[in-house]
C-alpha cells in the first residue's frame, strides 16, 4: 500500500484487503508523545510553481509525442509479425482530447484568488481521483461522490461555504460533474493550481473520502470529516466518522464548532504523533514499480528488514482480530 501525501511518501503493507486503523493504532499507543512542526515549517516551499494553464501549443505536443509512441509500437508489431495489446490509438487521442476540453471549462469556471476564496468560513473537500481504490473499495457506500458532497453543501450551517478543488489528475470527469457544484449558491470551486495545503491552513475543517489530507489537516489543526470508516486514522480525536447521511448536518455542526487553543494543540499533537507511526511502520521501496522505479535496483538492507517486521506485525494483529472474532462468535 502507498502512503504518500505533501509531506512525503514511503510503502507500508496493508492491514487486510480493506485496509482500516489496525496495524497505525497499534504503532500509534507505542509511539510517545510528540512535539507538533511550527506553521512555518507545514508551508509549502517557495520553490513551487503556478502550473501553466492548459493551452494549444501544449496540446499538440502531447498528440505529437503519442503519435510518436504508438509509431514505435506499430514499427515493433511488424518486426514480431503480431499485434500488441494496447489502447487502441484513437481511443489515446480522443481521451486526450477530451481531457483538454475538461482542462479548459475548468480553468474557465473555476476561482484562483485565494483570498476571495478564503474572504469566508469554508469547508475544503479534496476531490478524490476516479476510478480508484479508495473511492470504490474503501468508500464503497459512499462511491457516488456528486451526490454525498452536493449533501454536505445542503448541510452546511449558514455562514459557511464548500471550496471543492479537483485532484491533480483532471479529465476522469465529464464537465457536468463541476457545473452540478455551480448550481449551489455556498459553493466556490477552487481552480486545480491552488496548492491544496494552503486551502487547508486556512479552512474550518475538511471534508474527504480519505487520503492523505486529512493526516496533513490533524497537522494545522484542523477538524476533519470523513466518510467512510475503512481509515488508517479514524481513532484520532480531529477525525470524524460519517457513517449515515441523516447525521451528516450534526457531525458538521460538532466539528465546525469553536475550539480553544488548548483543544487545537491537542490536535497538532495528535497528528504529529501519527505521523511518526506512519513513519515507523512505512519503508523505502524506491526501486522498485511501486515508486514507478526500475526492478534492477537494490533496495537498502534496512528497509528489507523494516519490510519484513511490520509484515509480520501486520500479519499478526489480523490473525489476533481473527481469532478474537472467532471467539465471540462460538
Amino acid at each position: 500500500f502507498f502512503h504518500g501525501s505533501y509531506f512525503g511518501g514511503g510503502a507500508q503493507w496493508a492491514a487486510g484487503p480493506y485496509m482500516g486503523d489496525l496495524v497505525l493504532r497499534r504503532v500509534y499507543d507505542d509511539v510517545p508523545e510528540q512535539d507538533p512542526p511550527s506553521i512555518e515549517e507545514l508551508k509549502p516551499s517557495d520553490t513551487w510553481v503556478k502550473p501553466t494553464p492548459p493551452g494549444w501549443p501544449g496540446l499538440i505536443v502531447k498528440l505529437i509525442k503519442n503519435c510518436v509512441i504508438y509509431a514505435e509500437f506499430w514499427v515493433g508489431d511488424l518486426k514480431q509479425m503480431k499485434l500488441g495489446r494496447r489502447v487502441p490509438f484513437l481511443a489515446s487521442v480522443a481521451a486526450m482530447l477530451s481531457e483538454f476540453n475538461v482542462q479548459r471549462f475548468l480553468d474557465r469556471i473555476s476561482e484562483s484568488d485565494l483570498e476571495a476564496i478564503t474572504s469566508q468560513p469554508f469547508v475544503y473537500v479534496a476531490l478524490p481521483h476516479e476510478p480508484e481504490y479508495t473511492v470504490q473499495s474503501l468508500c464503497r457506500e459512499f462511491a457516488d461522490t456528486t451526490a454525498w458532497f452536493r449533501q454536505v453543501a445542503l448541510s452546511l450551517p449558514a455562514g459557511y461555504r464548500m471550496v471543492v478543488k479537483e485532484h491533480q489528475r483532471i479529465g476522469h470527469r465529464k464537465k457536468e460533474y463541476y457545473g452540478s457544484f455551480l448550481k449551489f449558491p455556498n459553493v466556490v470551486v477552487a481552480h486545480p493550481g491552488i496548492r491544496g495545503v494552503d486551502l487547508i491552513a486556512r479552512c474550518a475543517a475538511t471534508v474527504t473520502m480519505g487520503g492523505s489530507t486529512p493526516a496533513e489537516a490533524g497537522l494545522f489543526g484542523k477538524p476533519s470529516i470523513v466518510l467512510g470508516t475503512r481509515n488508517p486514522y479514524s481513532f484520532l480525536p480531529h477525525v470524524s466518522i460519517v457513517k449515515n447521511p441523516r447525521t451528516l448536518p450534526e457531525v458538521l455542526r460538532n466539528a465546525l464548532k469553536a475550539r480553544g487553543e488548548q483543544e487545537t494543540e491537542a490536535f497538532r499533537s495528535a497528528a504529529a504523533r501519527f505521523r511518526a507511526a506512519v513513519k515507523r511502520v512505512s519503508f523505502d521501496a524506491s526501486g522498485t514499480r511501486l515508486f514507478r522505479g526500475s526492478m534492477g535496483e537494490n533496495i537498502d538492507t534496512s528497509d528489507i528488514e523494516k519490510a519484513v517486521d511490520t509484515l509480520l506485525l501486520s500479519a499478526g494483529l489480523q490473525k489476533q482480530q481473527a481469532l478474537e472474532s472467532s471467539s465471540n462468535t462460538k
